[in-house]
């Protein structure tokens, strides 16, 4: 096999591994409504651009807890997963904003079977995954 291809499937495999994390998460906090609360930071990701057109650098620095609705400590576990960043953070404040493309993010919050269920509705196999990932 070539260099590249042993490179490739690396990178594959390091994606699947965070994208695991979080569902891992997701499936031990049953009694956290994980998948609603990520729903609405991409929520807020799409319309940030639209409510903020003459400021467009705003968007970049992210969202506070209280502009998402999603509690402090569970925006600390996604960014420990590795899902989120802080992005600014002061005495006062702190700021996040994703790590991940959204779209591969709702790709993985698709595979739920409803917005604030958190079980997932099949089972993936290595082909499916690599499917999700890679869009």
């Amino acid at each position: 096999m070539r260099k590249g291809l042993f490179e490739c499937v690396g990178a594959i495999a390091w994606i699947m591994s965070e994208a695991l994390q979080l569902l891992r998460f997701i499936e031990e906090h049953p009694e956290v409504d994980v998948v609603g609360y990520l729903r609405k930071i991409l929520n807020w990701v799409r319309e940030c651009p639209v409510k903020h057109a003459d400021s467009p650098g705003l968007c970049e620095y992210g969202f506070e807890w209280s502009d998402v609705g999603v509690p402090a400590w569970l925006l600390k576990q996604l960014v420990e997963i590795g899902v989120l960043r802080v992005t600014l953070q002061t005495n006062k404040h702190t700021m996040y904003n994703l790590t991940v493309e959204p779209s591969k993010l709702e790709e993985v919050l698709n595979m739920f079977s409803a917005p604030s269920q958190a079980r997932l509705s099949y089972r993936l196999t290595s082909c499916q995954w690599l499917r999700v990932m890679m869009i």
